[in-house]
């Protein structure tokens, strides 16, 4: 079991962020890349080696049309000085901010994959309600049993098929259940 669970988030329209497709070309050579924190969080300074963590794409404002969800998973890991959190600068803008190191078991490229993501609505209404406000980058989520169990969800459907899909016979979009691991 995990002894924490955090979910970092990644907004495509943030000029901090970067190019996810670009980034989950580089994770299949190199799959570890720092991430950017909040950094007046309360939980600086309790991200340890092992933590479990999610990269939830988000969007800004009132975007309920844009996609939404987990589109990695990972472990927290010390960078090359044996810091778990430390001070760089983001690629794009040059700025400083705190970082913490992620192994990614998976990251999916939400362009080319975007049926693999497994998506917040989904979890929303399946009762996982730990990723409805997160407002920055590195939330804590407390029940790490759940936390294990979401990571389970999310790469069972990053392996699978597409959450949403057309029957050819009567045009009917399926939902997939993520509990149950079947369409209804």
């Amino acid at each position: 079991m995990f002894m924490n669970a955090y979910i970092f988030t990644a907004n495509p329209e943030n000029p901090r962020c970067p190019d996810l497709s670009e980034l989950a070309q580089e994770v299949r050579n190199n799959p570890v890349t720092g991430w950017s924190l909040y950094e007046r969080g309360p939980w600086v300074d309790e991200y340890r080696e092992g933590d479990l963590a999610f990269l939830l794409q988000q969007a800004t404002g009132n975007s309920t049309k844009k996609p939404r969800g987990i589109i990695g998973v990972g472990t927290v890991v010390p960078n090359e000085n044996g810091q778990i959190v430390y001070w760089s600068t983001f690629r794009l803008t040059g700025e400083s901010g705190l970082f913490v190191d992620i192994r990614f078991d998976c990251l999916i490229d939400p362009v080319a994959e975007d049926y693999r993501r497994l998506d917040r609505d989904l979890l929303l209404k399946e009762g996982y309600y730990e990723f409805y406000r997160v407002r920055q980058s590195g939330w804590q989520i407390k029940d790490s049993a759940r936390a294990a169990e979401i990571r389970g969800l999310f790469l069972k459907q990053a392996s699978s098929i597409p959450i949403w899909r057309a029957t050819p016979s009567k045009g009917k979009r399926l939902i997939y259940n993520l509990k149950k691991g079947t369409f209804r």
